[in-house]
């Protein structure tokens, strides 16, 4: 399978040629789409002589589940899922997870989710939720969101927002953004300054997604007696905080109980409320991983973005039923009986016209490779799709 991995130590990412994962005993998932996270550069400068090696970068990702874990967890072969994959992790063709693995949740992608939506939502909408929930957010309270246009902060200005308070939003300059949001204000330069005139008794809550240690010492000057203070890279120290009647909380990801089955299904319900956008402002191919995580890393990326991995068409989730299938002859068997049914006389579908025109990519036989669908005209709700490359 095609991964963008490091190959040993010292050695930049790039795409490697790996087997696919054994997964046995776990769920095998073949990988729609990765999601980009800042963490994903994070663990790749954290890498040493004695890391795992090849290590394949990215956590998120959505896809199809080739094989299933044993056990009762409503998932089966050829359902839509995603998820986060800490171990084999996800900028790959597949990964796999285990059903009990700590910190690698999957769940399945309810209809109205696109694949790419999903990929985009595991890391940074579950963090948003629970920063949220820890700041005690409400009804008539005012709250700041420092970096409100990041992958984190987008989602925690409308988590915020569909709880009733007024929303105040820090960002790099990108206004208008903040506001499609959802916020109420917003401000660009000498924020601290800027929030204390527009509030002088001070805020409720602040969650703080960019100072450091010393910088976040500031929001005291902004934040009322008995408000709260979330950091996501553990910059606040609580102790001086508290001291100042703030209650200063550093939020950890091994520690989010959100990062579940539950958190997941709970985030996809959001966004198929309407409540969260995604915000995708990029979606690259795999070649071009390492140039989003590098834009993403300068500060050049606002939003999400997702790496496309597999070559299968765009999905449409509230219509495809997947059903896979056993072997690469009995795929074939299905692929010519809808040719045999469909009014197409000439090869290549997207060359002469009929009902089948455009519904695929390049001639997927006789390759054995990645799953890619076979939509039957006569029946558009069914979809064949062939196991993985060994």
């Amino acid at each position: 399978m095609r991964a963008f991995a490091v190959r040993g130590f010292g050695e930049p990412p790039s795409i490697l040629d790996l087997p696919v994962p054994a997964a046995d005993g776990e769920f095998l998932v073949a990988v729609r789409f990765a999601g980009v996270n800042p963490l994903d550069n994070s663990l790749l400068g954290r890498l040493k002589a004695d890391s795992p090696y090849p290590f394949v970068v990215g956590i998120d990702f959505a896809g199809i589940a080739d094989r299933v874990a044993p056990g009762d967890h409503g998932l089966r072969a050829g359902d839509r899922m995603f998820g986060m994959a800490r171990t084999h992790r996800s900028y790959a063709e597949y990964t796999a997870i285990g059903p009990a693995a700590r910190l690698e949740p999957v769940a399945r992608i309810p209809d109205g989710v696109a694949d790419d939506q999903a990929a985009a939502l595991p890391t940074s909408a579950i963090t948003a939720l629970r920063t949220v929930d820890v700041l005690q957010v409400s009804a008539g309270q005012r709250v700041v969101v420092m970096g409100a246009t990041g992958g984190v902060g987008g989602y925690a200005v409308q988590l915020a927002r569909s709880r009733g308070p007024q929303v105040i939003a820090t960002v790099r300059g990108d206004v208008d953004e903040a506001r499609r949001l959802g916020a109420h204000d917003s401000k660009i330069a000498n924020v601290i300054d800027a929030v204390h005139a527009a509030h002088p008794p001070g805020v409720d809550a602040v969650l703080d997604l960019i100072s450091g240690p010393d910088a976040i010492r500031r929001d005291a000057e902004i934040i009322r007696p008995g408000g709260r203070l979330v950091s996501t890279i553990f910059a606040a120290d609580e102790a001086w905080f508290a001291q100042r009647q703030i209650t200063a909380h550093n939020h950890a990801s091994s520690a989010n109980p959100l990062i579940s089955a539950e958190g997941l299904t709970k985030v996809a319900q959001l966004l198929a409320a309407g409540t969260i956008t995604t915000r995708i402002r990029a979606t690259v191919g795999l070649d071009a991983a390492g140039q989003v995580l590098e834009q993403l890393r300068s500060g050049g990326l606002r939003g999400k973005a997702v790496i496309r991995i597999s070559r299968r068409p765009p999905d449409h989730p509230r219509q495809s039923r997947w059903v896979p299938a056993g072997s690469c002859s009995e795929a074939w068997n299905c692929f010519s009986q809808a040719w045999k049914s469909s009014s197409v006389s000439s090869w290549p579908p997207g060359g002469g016209g009929g009902s089948m025109r455009g519904l695929l990519e390049p001639p997927p036989w006789p390759l054995c490779g990645p799953p890619l669908p076979i939509r039957n005209p006569q029946m558009p709700n069914t979809t064949s799709t062939t196991r993985p490359r060994k």
